[in-house]
This record gives structure tokens, C-alpha cells and sequence, in this order.
């Protein structure tokens, strides 16, 4: 079982999204799954979450009909997910490097 589950909606984001997702892969902490809700995108982003999930097993991507906005798409993410920690990210946000594996660290010292 992934140790984070990672839900990023997407709403054509096809300008920053594969540096966002490489963000993701690239995390110093390899045990998380990452869940794409692809709301309705027009520009070709279902298409690379796709390409991206071929290379990449930890990806899942959930294709939506029609547009439902970012917050019933994470909730969409929250019942996909299946890692007891659960985090949210933009389609066009970056994270540095040992930003999980810093954060389960606090998490734990922290109760």
C-alpha cells in the first residue's frame, strides 16, 4: 500500500503539468501513488496523464465527462485514495524534493 496518496486536479493544465508531475515522481519518499482527476481538460492534458501513467504505475488517472471544478474533483481524489496520509497539489505547483518524506517525518514526531 502507498504511504501517500498525492490527488492533483487538473483542469487544462497542460502548460505546467508535466513539470508538476515530475515534481511528484522525483519525491525522495517512492512509496505514494499519484491520483490525476482529469476535469473535462480541452488542451491535451488527459492525453499526457496518460502518456505519464504509461512510465509510471503510481500514477492513476480518473477522466472526467464534463467539468466539475477543482473541489468536487479532489473529492473524487479522497475516495480513489488509498494511503492512510492523503495531500493535495495544484496542476501547476512544484515541490521541492523531500517535501513528503519531511512532512511524514514531522507527522510522526508530532503525534
Amino acid at each position: 500500500m502507498p504511504r501517500v496518496s498525492v490527488i492533483i486536479p487538473v483542469g487544462n493544465g497542460i502548460d505546467f503539468l508535466k513539470q508538476t508531475i515530475n515534481t511528484v515522481q522525483n519525491q525522495t519518499l517512492k512509496n505514494i501513488e499519484i491520483i490525476c482527476i482529469d476535469d473535462a481538460s480541452t488542451d491535451g492534458s488527459g492525453d499526457l496523464l496518460e502518456d505519464l501513467s504509461k512510465d509510471d504505475k503510481r500514477i492513476v488517472v480518473h477522466h472526467m465527462e464534463k467539468r466539475i471544478g477543482a473541489a468536487r474533483a479532489r473529492n473524487i481524489g479522497l475516495d480513489l485514495a488509498i494511503s492512510p496520509y492523503v495531500i493535495f497539489l495544484d496542476a501547476d505547483d512544484l515541490w521541492d524534493k523531500e517535501k513528503l518524506e519531511k512532512q511524514i517525518k514531522f507527522m510522526k514526531e508530532n503525534d
